[in-house]
């Protein structure tokens, strides 16, 4: 049993459904099984399901916060990791309130040098400039409309590398996506992935422009050998899809 000096939980969405449950509520609660008897607990961002956790912590006699907003330059170039930024400044402010000490200095810094210090990779990870292209490892609903939404403020023509697991809510992610990208669906050497085959006629069905290719490097050959030199492009929508790019590029 770990006995933590504070408890952090990002958010609460749906995700991860076959293990934490099909409701916000249900995975809520599970989610809330990390909170401690009088250990501080922090939620990175407030919902109606947050609720559920602070009736745990009040259970627990435990203190509840929620983050507050920072304004940090980072090499996190996210829309989302503002969110994750907020999370981490407020944990720190309240590590410092039970005896740590970490500076001010050292969150400045800190933040500037996320992916050099950690190797992180895959989050709005910008691997080429000519083509722009761009790796993020948005596997969910609510991850994936805040990367288009940053995706949309470029001009580019846009074409999508995309490939999901097999637990995810596809029929959602396409009910979503734009109309007017080019996508191109891919699988992967991991057998957690969809075959593409499978996703193919329900974006034909809903209007999409799309091809279907092996894996995320078979449909990154073929744009570059498109030359499509000034188009962004993104490839998303699993870890493992953009492991495979990573690896193939030589990234990682």
């Amino acid at each position: 049993v770990v006995f933590p000096k504070l408890s952090i939980i990002t958010n609460i969405s749906l995700d991860h459904t076959n293990l934490l449950g099909n409701s916000l509520d249900l995975i809520a609660q599970e989610k809330g099984g990390i909170i401690k008897e009088n250990t501080p607990v922090l939620v990175g961002e407030k919902s109606n399901a947050t609720i559920v956790l602070e009736d745990i912590a009040n259970n627990l006699n435990s203190h509840f916060f929620y983050s507050k907003e920072c304004n940090y330059d980072s090499d996190l170039k996210g829309y989302y990791q503002v969110n994750n930024i907020n999370t981490c400044v407020t944990a720190i402010g309240v590590l410092n309130n039970l005896g740590f000490h970490v500076s001010q200095s050292s969150i400045v810094e800190g933040l500037k040098k996320v992916v050099v210090n950690t190797g992180l990779l895959g989050r709005w990870q910008v691997i080429s400039k000519k083509p722009l292209v761009i790796c993020d490892i948005a596997h969910n609903l609510d991850a994936i409309k805040i990367v288009f939404k940053q995706l949309s403020l470029y001009k580019e023509n846009k074409k999508i590398i995309l490939g999901f697991s097999k637990d995810k809510d596809v029929k959602s992610i396409i009910s979503f996506l734009p109309k007017d990208y080019e996508y191109h669906l891919c699988g992967s050497h991991n057998s957690r992935i969809l075959n593409p085959e499978m996703l193919l006629n329900q974006f034909i069905e809903s209007g999409f422009f799309v091809r279907k290719h092996h894996c995320s490097y078979d449909a990154y050959d073929y744009l570059i050998q498109k030359n499509n030199m000034d188009s962004l492009i993104l490839i998303t929508g699993s870890s493992f899809v953009v492991s495979d790019i990573l690896k193939y590029l030589d990234k990682v």
